[in-house]
């Protein structure tokens, strides 16, 4: 049997709320001190051309010189949005 993984897309603010939500219900309910992300790319050259043509007319986002320009911007503009998220909620708490 095939191991099932699930695959969310940062660019998309619909999954970036789940991934924002899932983390802070950690962050809440536990006494944790890091979050770890990994950052897997399966699809093709082709399907990921496709789709990076898809989502920056979906999303409006301003064409990148490369899918790794793209997926790093996706990726460092998830994490500030964490980091923001944490910090909320810290700042709350007090």
């Amino acid at each position: 049997m095939p191991h099932e993984q699930l695959c969310f897309y940062p660019s998309l603010p619909k999954e970036q709320k789940f991934m924002i939500d899932a983390i802070m219900s950690g962050v809440k309910n536990y006494d944790i001190n890091v979050v770890h992300m990994n950052d897997y790319s399966i699809l093709t050259r082709l399907l990921k051309s496709l789709f990076l043509m898809k989502l920056h007319i979906e999303c409006g986002k301003s064409i990148f010189i490369t899918i790794e320009n793209w997926r790093c911007d996706n990726v460092y503009n998830l994490v500030i949005y964490i980091n923001q998220a944490i910090k909320f909620h810290f700042i709350m708490v007090l």
